[in-house]
């Protein structure tokens, strides 16, 4: 089986990066420069707790171009494949 088509948030042109906090432990329980659980796109700068949650919509009504770069797993689980071809796909490019 062949990979599906779409850019891959590992692509070399893509860029994500990790939150991290900028506030003392007393304002958000995070201590200053500690990871906040959140991912970034570089680009838009939009966030979400993964790669596949991160809402891409700009204020000008476009979508950042990383806007479809999406996991495998969200690939298969939105799109509908099923599960044992996920895993074959994955245990072939380990």
């Amino acid at each position: 089986m062949k990979k599906p088509a779409g850019p891959s948030p590992l692509d070399p042109d893509t860029y994500y990066h990790i939150e991290v906090s900028h506030t003392p432990v007393t304002v958000d329980g995070i201590a200053r420069g500690e990871p906040t659980g959140w991912i970034c796109c570089g680009i838009c700068h939009g966030r979400g707790r993964g790669i596949d949650d991160i809402d891409h919509n700009q204020v000008d009504g476009d979508r950042c171009r990383q806007a479809y770069a999406h996991t495998l797993y969200w690939r298969y689980q939105v799109l509908g494949a099923e599960w044992d071809e996920f895993e074959s796909l994955i245990s072939t490019n380990s």
